[in-house]
């Protein structure tokens, strides 16, 4: 009953502040800051992100998930954590973000079922639904407007679909998404090498950045400079190499391909 209730809550903001922000003369826009507005609106998501993130504890199962690897992260250190028979089916540079949320857990003093660390492991997705928001608009501005890229950013900030999903579930597409979305725009602005660099990341996030991996091959493959490709290539292995490094013994790496 509370989650219908507060979605319903979410729901009658969301229209409202569309219905305010698209009915709104140009002429008035223009008298105001708009970004500033836009700003307001963002830290008005967060807070209503916060304040909400408790109301239910979350996806039950990947909720323990996450607690349990940040614990055994911050306990025992990243070098064993892949043991053969030990469940984590993340990739590691998330792992590396719960090992941190593992670390500020102890030096709070928090328990594992205290509302705080709850908070604390949803809190990634929270802010990456904020920066998402914030870059689609400070990006989209540049080409379809102020208003047009507001109001895209206001769909992200205060969609309740993406509120349930980060917000009450505890999910961390937020955080892939973000990373992907990055990635996309530099591919746009043809800065191949950063690109790279950020997809790699993502896929380091969720594996399933390797749907989108066509994209990046016809991209590339349109350029025909294979030099480029080839260096684009090495920055994703070191990437890749890097992030695993930390969880590696005696540099073997094969337990992420035998694991991915």
């Amino acid at each position: 009953m509370q989650i219908i209730f507060f979605t319903t809550i979410i729901y009658a903001i969301f229209f409202g502040l569309m219905y305010s922000y698209l009915e709104n003369d140009d002429r008035k826009l223009k008298k105001t800051n708009k970004s500033f507005g836009v700003i307001v609106l963002l830290c008005i998501a967060l807070v209503l992100r916060l304040s909400l993130s408790n109301v239910i504890e979350g996806h039950k199962t990947d909720i323990a998930c996450f607690k349990q690897w940040a614990e055994k992260l911050a306990a025992e250190g990243m070098r064993n954590f892949y043991e053969p028979d030990y469940f984590a089916d993340y990739p590691p540079l998330y792992m590396i973000v719960l090992y941190y949320i593992g670390k500020i857990k102890l030096l709070l003093g928090l328990s594992y079922n205290s509302q705080a660390y709850t908070l604390l492991i949803k809190l990634p997705a929270i802010l990456s639904d904020i920066a998402l928001a914030a870059v689609i608009y400070f990006e989209g501005r540049k080409f379809i407007g102020n208003k047009s890229a507001g109001a895209f950013s206001v769909v992200i900030a205060f969609s309740p679909i993406i509120i349930l999903n980060s917000t009450f579930w505890g999910q961390i597409d937020s955080v892939f998404t973000l990373v992907l979305v990055l990635s996309f725009i530099e591919l746009y602005k043809e800065r191949y090498y950063s690109s790279a660099f950020l997809y790699v990341l993502c896929a380091l996030i969720k594996p399933q950045a390797f749907i989108v991996a066509p994209v990046y091959l016809c991209a590339y493959l349109k350029t025909k400079d294979y030099k480029m490709i080839g260096k684009c290539i090495f920055i994703g292995l070191a990437t890749a190499f890097a992030a695993a490094l930390p969880f590696t013994n005696n540099f073997n790496f094969l337990w992420l391909l035998e694991k991915y």
